[in-house]
């Protein structure tokens, strides 16, 4: 089985993401930064790794784990504007990112 999505695609986050969870982000638009199994292969293509976006500047603010496939609606299947976010952010953070040493 594939996962839902692919990293680089933009996402809304659920409003109510329940009690355990209740500290978490929600509401809010993010960028798939990754699925658990791409980069850890142990099978599990349900728990998510995110990029958070800021509504007022559009840029990163935060990448943040772990939420669910069900928590998360797609808003722009293509992911190039959302790569693209991700790679600035990184260079802003002196960092590589996953997408560097994914390819």
């Amino acid at each position: 089985m594939k996962p839902k999505f692919i990293q680089g695609q933009r996402v809304k986050i659920a409003d109510h993401l329940g009690k355990s969870m209740s500290h978490f982000d929600s509401g809010c638009e993010a960028i798939i930064d990754y699925c658990y199994n791409d980069k850890y292969g142990c099978g599990d293509i349900d728990s998510w790794s995110l990029a958070l976006i800021d509504e007022d500047t559009g840029e990163i603010y935060n990448r943040v784990s772990w939420y669910y496939t069900e928590q998360l609606t797609l808003i722009n299947s293509d992911p190039e504007d959302g790569l693209n976010l991700m790679k600035k952010y990184h260079a802003k953070k002196g960092r590589r990112s996953f997408i560097e040493f994914s390819k």
